[in-house]
């Protein structure tokens, strides 16, 4: 039996792509689709806060998302779906937002220049697609919509912000063969953090296989034409036991070529090695990310990313320096005996992939904990510049700390 639309998306597009619709039979008529649709709300408040060891001013900003989703009902296979977001400032501007149509001065050169906080105010369509799975093992997704591929290193939504970024695209997803699901998607724009809409002719590939008892594979290759890159990589993760230790392990490795109009092709390569288990009650995992330079002309490109979750919450490395850059980490996580909140501490520690600057390292903190349906949230980046000023790479670089207070609701 085919899977209800809502399942077969989530499973195949990524981790936070779900549909509230799951309907048992389908509707008789378009209107019954209609009618029996759902409204979903979300309510995501934060106050942030950047402090910048440069001429800037410091910034804080207190905002509100609002997310009103509508979800039809399936009709003759075919399922619809219409998300608006609003941000909303609940404060008087003290930042920059970087809002393309609507700059404030705070981001104009002088005595008031602010720090950045990337959630601009305003409105707009975040999702709008139409779904079809009345083939054998295949849905075909067209409009505006998630598409969030493997941890979304490289494919993502950027959720993390108040306005996500969604894709205008025709996506296929497929199961037909045992174990395997296949994604391809041709974007024809990017609607972006920043709410600008982005022009590009680029194509996703991803093929994920699941029968190994020790792995799940994924090869994918992607050909970001706004970017000029095309990035072709494979992707091992799996929770093997050992020894009777569970070990849980990512091995990743891409290799890029970007194209460049009136210059020299660049070449180069990303690799990816994590190790976690657990120690008594404390989740361990250690790994090293390295995103190579080829010959200090170009850094590995990851433009359409969920970047904040790479690197370090302190976004310093949101574009990757032309000296690459070589990311080693420490995780550990728990829940605290008192109050059963969730606590994570990485420490990272910085350098170029090509020569030996020191890019310096950072110190992150997250705890979340759920009371009577809210999720809460308390997150701190603490960034230390190391000598990338005095080596010439990664300029703009600078001690940064930043701090969050989150509540989320959904209804």
């Amino acid at each position: 039996m085919r899977k209800p639309l809502a399942l077969a998306i989530a499973a195949t597009l990524g981790t936070t792509l779900t549909l509230s619709v799951l309907a048992a039979e389908e509707a008789t008529t378009i209107q019954e689709a209609i009618k029996g649709g759902t409204v979903d709300l979300n309510l995501r408040m934060r106050y942030e806060e950047v402090d910048q060891n440069n001429a800037r001013d410091d910034a804080s900003a207190l905002t509100l998302k609002t997310r009103l989703t509508y979800t039809t009902q399936s009709y003759k296979n075919f399922q619809g779906l219409i998300e608006v977001d609003n941000t909303s400032e609940l404060v008087d501007e003290n930042h920059c937002d970087l809002d393309s149509d609507n700059p404030n001065d705070l981001c104009a050169a002088g005595a008031d220049q602010h720090s950045v906080i990337a959630d601009p105010e305003g409105s707009e369509v975040n999702q709008a697609w139409l779904a079809y799975t009345g083939l054998e093992n295949t849905t075909i997704k067209h409009g505006r919509q998630r598409v969030n591929l493997d941890n979304q290193r490289f494919v993502g939504g950027v959720a993390w912000r108040q306005n996500e970024q969604t894709y205008d695209a025709t996506a296929v997803i497929n199961t037909s063969i045992p174990d395997t699901t296949i994604v391809a998607a041709y974007v024809k724009g990017v609607n972006d953090i920043f709410e600008n809409d982005i022009d590009t002719d680029s194509t996703l590939l991803n093929v994920s296989y699941i029968g190994l008892s020790f792995a799940k594979v994924a090869v994918y290759n992607y050909d970001i034409e706004t970017d000029g890159t095309d990035t072709t990589g494979i992707r091992l993760t799996g929770s093997p036991e050992i020894a009777g230790v569970k070990v849980n392990y990512e091995l990743e490795y891409a290799k890029q070529n970007k194209e460049v109009v009136g210059s020299s092709d660049y070449d180069t390569k990303y690799t990816h090695v994590a190790l976690g288990t657990a120690v008594g009650p404390v989740n361990v995992k250690i790994g090293q990310e390295v995103l190579g330079s080829d010959q200090s002309n170009f850094g590995f490109s990851t433009v359409l990313a969920t970047k904040h979750k790479f690197n370090g919450f302190a976004d310093t490395f949101l574009g990757t320096p032309g000296d690459g850059l070589q990311d080693e980490y420490l995780t550990l996580s728990g829940k605290c005996p008192l109050t059963g909140a969730k606590i994570t501490v990485t420490y990272h520690d910085f350098d170029a992939d090509n020569g030996s600057a020191d890019y310096g390292d950072e110190i992150d903190i997250a705890i979340t904990k759920k009371i009577k349906g809210v999720n809460l949230l308390l997150k701190y980046a603490d960034y230390d510049m190391g000598d990338t000023m005095a080596q010439g790479a990664a300029k703009g670089t600078v001690d940064t700390q930043k701090l969050w207070l989150q509540a989320q609701v959904a209804f």
